[in-house]
């Protein structure tokens, strides 16, 4: 049973950590405010000037079947976003250094994009963001194609250059930038492990003068810790909520329509990183503390850029080509479960991650719990 009186004072020492505060509720707050501000223009096609763009007329373009039917259907959609032209590699290489276009895209896996050297940003990012739609609506439709053919028939919207082109989420169309979004939440739990780490130093006996009295107690600790691990998921959970909120009512972005889930993939993610917060401070216990936070707040970085926030495609590349990378990122696990249910009808893809982020949770707890129950001291 939870002992309030320990749970009530965990929460105030862990709500004292003015570094740690920083990175679990002020960061994440700013990085999605320059997100949306970043992100706005891909939402709106209407208005803009057509990009001009070129494809290499290569053996890969001219094999590449879906590549070509995309580039048609984008060019015949009402108010095109792009000026696509199929060019021979060097008249384009010759028209990009000219500045006559802003892009030249090569087919392969993934498709590629070399940019000219002048140019807008929103011309880069546009086309950017189209190759990258590409590429997650190939693996969709393989996905779907290898799981249940017969759904492919469903699949009208592939058939028009509307889904590459068109990056909102109403009449049932997905927005891409909203996987930004999705890591800053990932990340935001990989940085509560910097929670998990504040009450782990607060049982050992060489880090913190509570550890010691605890090591010298008769008193069973397992519950102490337990009820302290409690107050920091909550701690974690807690700023979740607050940039959940920022996000769906401050800055209006359409995260998810089933909320109840979202939330419980967002409390199950605190105790991913409580955990995560633990096992590293129990697997590297003679290290300094600094040492152990700035690992923490290093894996959450790079988790969430490996997991799509610099680029959403990544995600798609890893789990093809370098599978272990993939499925051992915890921030993953969070950006996958969460993208399940945006993009996805039924919660049967969403339980697999679910499960796969349990799994790793539980793993990471009970191999802190057996190194803090092994952990020893020559003199206390």
């Amino acid at each position: 049973m939870i002992d309030m009186h320990i749970y009530i004072n965990q929460l105030k020492v862990i709500l004292r950590q003015k570094d740690m505060l920083f990175w679990i509720f002020a960061f994440p707050i700013l990085l999605a405010t320059l997100f949306y501000f970043t992100m706005t223009n891909l939402d709106v096609s209407e208005g803009m000037t057509a990009v001009p763009a070129a494809v290499a007329d290569n053996e890969a373009y001219r094999a590449d079947a879906s590549l070509r039917a995309a580039i048609l259907a984008v060019g015949a959609s009402e108010d095109a976003p792009f000026d696509f032209r199929v060019m021979d590699e060097s008249e384009a290489l010759a028209a990009l250094e000219k500045g006559e276009i802003s892009a030249v895209l090569y087919a392969g896996v993934p498709l590629s994009v070399t940019y000219g050297k002048g140019g807008d940003n929103t011309s880069r990012v546009m086309v950017k963001a189209f190759a990258d739609n590409f590429e997650q609506m190939k693996y969709r439709v393989s996905a779907v194609a290898a799981a249940n053919p017969a759904a492919l028939a469903d699949i009208s919207a592939l058939t028009s250059g509307k889904i590459y082109t068109d990056f909102g989420g109403s009449d049932g169309l997905k927005s891409n930038t909203v996987i930004y979004f999705y890591t800053i939440f990932a990340m935001l739990c990989i940085y509560g492990g910097s929670a998990g780490q504040t009450v782990i130093e607060s049982c050992q006996a060489n880090m913190s003068p509570l550890g010691q009295r605890r090591a010298v107690s008769p008193a069973s600790g397992f519950l102490p810790i337990l009820t302290a691990l409690a107050a920091a998921i909550t701690v974690v959970f807690m700023s979740l909520l607050l940039c959940w909120v920022y996000m769906r009512f401050a800055l209006d972005v359409d995260l998810s329509d089933k909320t109840p889930a979202f939330l419980l993939t967002l409390l199950c993610g605190s105790a991913l990183g409580t955990s995560f917060g633990a096992f590293m401070t129990t697997v590297l216990a003679k290290a300094k503390s600094g040492v152990k936070s700035g690992l923490i707040v290093g894996i959450g970085i790079a988790g969430a850029h490996l997991s799509g926030m610099s680029n959403p495609a990544i995600s798609y590349i890893l789990r093809k080509n370098v599978p272990p990378v993939y499925w051992l990122n915890p921030a993953a696990r969070i950006t996958d479960a969460l993208r399940s249910l945006y993009y996805y009808g039924d919660f049967a893809r969403w339980g697999i991650f679910m499960a796969a982020l349990l799994a790793m949770t539980a793993v990471f707890a009970l191999v802190a719990t057996f190194k803090l129950r092994r952990q020893s001291y020559e003199c206390v």
